[in-house]
């Protein structure tokens, strides 16, 4: 019986077979199982992390190994409860696998490494989160917020596909990392960064493959997945918002009711919309293939007040607070580099002028550096 197979760093290797008579166990049938199924490493088991573990565990096409920083001990020990308003209230579930560290998880090869932490290049680079992990696949997916957060993993895996997805999803940690609480929001939008280089016929095929393989999974397991030829320009869009909102509600350290209440509406949305055109002058700027779309949300901002510029549309709650300014409250580090710094950086390289942008990135990034002197302290 002849075939051709793919491992998991994408060597294919002509095989032929002949067939043996085998006694079929119960054990030996669950190792056939797990070698047909999916190997993926997850790095960061917090609300996107755990969510989507389990997601891909649900699909019953994946075995996830859980790389557990903070929450190793009750994740190993207990598990996870997962209370989701859309995939109901499981108690204690785990990983197939719960690790502590990546070197302990680089023991074996992976079809996939998913990165679900947040990207925090001025704490710690992507590739050096990794470590050991990056010679584990030849496939990594980014389940992250911010602009450029592929580039420095391209660059320490050349060869390998950088996928990365857009998501919207309501889910947060609760009763200290023992559970993930998930709104039933969930929408996964994934794609390739592709080279800058001319891309390889062969390394397209498999990139395509590899992009879904990881969204048939992930949508097996009931998740709203799909794919896109323009991340991109799709990560841009997103990112106008939260440039917009969650960078004036950290600035300001208010929630959103309060932005956007009818008080304080025609106050703040000249300042939020500066913030969303400057980063959309730069999008366009980098060719990306923006839509005139991406900003027109932003742009009735201008109206008066919330029930004419989203009509039927509920307000934020009162108690909404972005995960930025979350992050400040509570003396953690901020996606300011993914969710600013990415866009100024971007702007000087090609000589559009974001003032607003700059002085906002430039008070962040002292607030960022309080925020770590006092945890070296």
């Amino acid at each position: 019986m002849e075939g051709v197979i793919e491992d998991s760093v994408g060597c294919y290797i002509s095989l032929n077979l002949q067939p043996l008579p085998v006694r079929v166990t119960k054990q030996n049938s669950e190792s056939f199982l797990s070698f047909l199924m999916l190997q993926v490493c997850l790095v960061g088991l917090g609300a996107l992390g755990g969510l989507y573990s389990f997601v891909l565990g649900r699909s019953a096409k994946a075995a996830v190994t859980a790389v557990c920083r903070s929450n190793y001990d009750v994740v190993k020990d207990r598990g996870l409860d997962i209370r989701s308003s859309k995939f109901g209230n499981i108690n204690a579930w785990k990983p197939s696998r719960v690790v502590k560290s990546t070197t302990e998880a680089a023991d074996r090869k992976y079809d996939f490494i998913i990165c679900a932490a947040k990207y925090l290049p001025d704490v710690i680079t992507t590739p050096k989160l990794l470590g050991p992990l990056l010679s584990c696949s030849s496939t990594f997916l980014l389940i992250q917020n911010g602009i450029g957060i592929n580039e420095d993993l391209q660059k320490a895996t050349p060869n390998a596909a950088v996928l990365s997805t857009c998501a919207w999803v309501d889910a947060s940690v609760v009763d200290g990392g023992r559970a993930v609480k998930h709104g039933g929001v969930d929408r996964l939008v994934l794609g390739i960064h592709w080279p800058k280089t001319e891309v390889d016929p062969k390394y397209k095929a498999f990139a395509q493959e590899r992009l879904n393989l990881i969204t048939g999974a992930l949508k097996l397991g009931g998740s709203e997945a799909t794919t896109t030829d323009y991340i991109d320009a799709l990560r841009w869009e997103k990112n106008i918002w939260n440039i917009g909102y969650s960078v004036f509600s950290t600035l300001s350290r208010s929630d959103l009711s309060l932005v956007l209440s009818d008080k304080w509406f025609p106050s703040t949305t000249p300042t939020i919309l500066g913030f969303m055109n400057e980063a959309a002058r730069v999008g366009k700027g980098l060719n990306l293939g923006l839509p005139d779309t991406a900003i027109a949300g932003a742009e009735r901002l201008s109206n008066s007040n919330w029930a004419e510029t989203y009509p039927g549309r509920t307000k934020p709650a009162n108690s909404y607070k972005p995960s930025m300014l979350l992050d400040l409250m509570h003396g953690r580090p901020m996606e300011v580099e993914g969710i600013v710094g990415g866009v100024v950086k971007k702007g000087r390289e090609i000589g559009v002028d974001i003032p607003k942008l700059e002085t906002a990135y430039a008070t962040l990034k002292l607030l960022q550096e309080s925020t770590l002197q006092s945890k070296a302290s």
